[in-house]
């Protein structure tokens, strides 16, 4: 509901991966449009080449909303050839925060960016932020209450990020927007790509956990 000048940068950058997703992307768009922010963001969408549909969606919304969903779209999968579509997307993100959620999952909480970004607008020590999710299974029944085991339903230190010692749930997480934009190359060899990216924010301060932000879905 919010109108900025066209020249006006965002202070978050939505990011949302999404690749054959026809069934859900429509709900994680409707996370990202319920947010009650004080600021601009953008949403940036990169579809890797779905073939069920999924791209239709999003230029639909494109259509409806052209000065805030962004969309890049793939004639070849960028996946399977070893191209993390996170990478792809790191240079065109202007936010001062990253905020992240796949095409699968989606946020319940209204206020959730306003809430995590306030937070690290006043607590520079702090790089990254997060709370917790339940579990549903493809069918929309939820199977668990909390994806996010209570031993790291806390705050942690910049160490325990650095040294893997932590665990913060993509869908969840906003942060500053320190990373380097070009590819690393170690990052090829990682299975697990949230791990690494927590490691790499390590080196920039600790997280917050937010209790008080409503948990998002989980898929």
């Amino acid at each position: 509901e919010q109108h900025w000048p066209e020249c006006t940068v965002p202070l978050v950058s939505i990011t949302c991966v999404t690749y054959n997703h026809v069934k859900f992307i429509h709900d994680a768009i409707q996370g990202f449009l319920m947010q009650e922010t004080t600021f601009p963001v953008e949403i940036l969408i990169h579809d890797d080449a779905s073939s069920d549909g999924t791209d239709d969606i999003v230029r639909a919304y494109k259509a409806e909303y052209p000065c805030l969903i962004k969309p890049i779209y793939q004639t070849k999968n960028q996946y399977s050839q070893g191209n993390k579509p996170h990478e792809i997307m790191r240079s065109l993100q202007q936010g001062k925060y990253i905020a992240v959620c796949e095409g699968d999952d989606y946020w319940t909480d209204p206020r959730k960016l306003q809430i995590q970004v306030n937070y690290l607008e006043t607590h520079p020590a702090c790089v990254v932020s997060g709370h917790d999710a339940f579990i549903v299974d493809a069918q929309g029944t939820r199977i668990s209450e909390s994806k996010l085991p209570d031993s790291f339903k806390r705050d942690l230190s910049a160490e325990e990020l650095l040294y893997g010692r932590a665990r913060i749930l993509t869908l969840s997480a906003v942060y500053r927007n320190v990373l380097p934009r070009e590819p690393i190359a170690e990052r090829r060899h990682i299975l697990n790509g949230d791990n690494f990216t927590t490691a790499l924010l390590g080196q920039f301060g600790g997280s917050k956990y937010h209790k008080e932000i409503k948990p998002a879905c989980y898929r």
